[in-house]
């Protein structure tokens, strides 16, 4: 019996999060396996620039980017070292504030296009509430709407809920 060498496949991988200056990339099917993790690091660490370092966890299965890492440069050395295939995003399903931004996010671009550059969403809303405002004030209405208010809060609390999540990850990635 002839003993053939298995060509292993390299493991999926992908980003769990990513803030500034921290990716952290998840590697399901190595979860506590200590050597492969130990490797991982090795191959990250072997660079002159010290402001980046890898802290790899082979109990949660991840390993932390620190520094001024890119994305394609980690998918690369990833795949060309055979540790991992980074993936541009994990299947999962969409909370309902991510679709609405995505939805959002397309209008915008499409308001961009069709005024050249020089509206968006944002500066609509403005416009709009400024509008709304001079009018009641010149008929003398002193009282803003019981919508204007709840919608003001609502917009604040989606443009500042930082999500730049995985859906920006793809685009760098590929």
């Amino acid at each position: 019996m002839s003993k053939r060498k298995v060509k292993s496949a390299i493991p999926e991988a992908y980003i769990s999060h990513r803030v500034n200056r921290r990716i952290r990339v998840k590697i399901p099917s190595k979860r506590g396996q200590q050597a492969f993790f130990s490797e991982l690091e090795r191959a990250f660490s072997g660079h002159d620039n010290l402001e980046q370092r890898v802290e790899v966890n082979p109990y949660t299965a991840s390993a932390l980017f620190l520094g001024p890492y890119s994305l394609r440069n980690i998918a690369e050395k990833g795949r060309k070292s055979r540790l991992f295939n980074l993936q541009s995003s994990k299947t999962r399903k969409e909370t309902l504030l991510g679709s609405v931004r995505s939805t959002f996010k397309e209008a915008d671009k499409s308001l961009l296009n069709f005024s050249g550059g020089e509206l968006d969403i944002p500066s609509v809303i403005f416009l709009g509430l400024v509008g709304h405002g001079l009018y009641q004030f010149a008929w003398g209405n002193f009282t803003g709407p019981p919508w204007y208010t709840a919608f003001w809060y609502a917009l604040g609390v989606f443009s500042r809920s930082g999500l730049s999540s995985i859906d920006e990850v793809e685009a760098d990635l590929l």
